[in-house]
């Protein structure tokens, strides 16, 4: 078996965006600049990010038996992602993601299927907005609890992660970028900050990079055609 840097596990989806010049409102028919289908889905979009970054890279995910499938593995093959451990399974429906994205704003709207997936999960993030916990706590009590290397996205605002040297929590602000549309820059920077911390060893550095690459993102419509085409391999 081939060695591979890195395996991502989880979720490929379809997402079907529609570009459009405000938000939309209900029992509304409304024209979409341009629509785009793209693979999608947090395992999937990181496995493309980090192979267009230099990493060898496999994914595990199952998707369904239908008119989807070559999509989404024509897509990764793209990218230089192995899809050996992606599994099409018979009666499975492929999940798909419709997106409303609004350009005046780079904000979009997503109408998601779990497939029946039993587990639902809270980030940290939704609880610190609600005030249940803060991010840099959140970090500290992650850090003493596990001792690993901790670091929580806070969208478009930055990143908070545990700074070995000064023992505490930091925060690295996000640039601002002309941004066009924000689907997948989450998948992005994980699959990014994988492939320069795997090399490098930097968390700091690794997580600026990513940072950088899910930002360039944001410029294009859609999570995988928005990777940054001079760092596809």
């Amino acid at each position: 078996m081939s060695r591979f840097d890195c395996v991502c596990v989880g979720v490929s989806t379809v997402d079907v965006l529609a570009l459009l010049d405000r938000p939309l409102r209900e029992d509304e028919k409304i024209a979409a600049r341009t629509i785009v289908v793209d693979g999608g889905g947090p395992a999937g979009t990181a496995a493309c990010a980090a192979a267009s970054c230099g990493l060898k890279t496999a994914i595990l995910s199952f998707i369904g038996r239908d008119l989807w499938a070559d999509l989404l593995l024509d897509g990764c093959r793209s990218f230089g992602v192995s899809t050996r451990f992606l599994q099409i399974v018979p009666g499975m429906a492929t999940p798909v993601s419709l997106i409303a994205v609004n350009g005046s704003n780079a904000s979009r709207t997503i109408l998601w299927n779990n497939q029946g997936a039993e587990r639902r999960r809270v980030s940290l993030r939704a609880l610190a907005r609600r005030g249940f916990l803060s991010l840099p706590r959140a970090v500290m009590d992650l850090r003493r609890r596990f001792g690993f290397r901790v670091a929580v996205t806070a969208g478009e605002k930055g990143v908070q992660y545990f700074d070995e040297a000064r023992g505490r929590a930091a925060f690295i602000a996000q640039k601002r970028y002309p941004a066009l549309d924000t689907t997948g820059c989450g998948d992005v920077f994980h699959g990014a900050f994988l492939a320069r911390y795997l090399r490098q060893r930097d968390f700091a550095a690794a997580l600026r990079f990513a940072q950088t690459v899910a930002g360039e993102k944001t410029r294009f419509l859609g999570g995988r055609s928005g990777l940054p085409r001079r760092i596809r391999r």
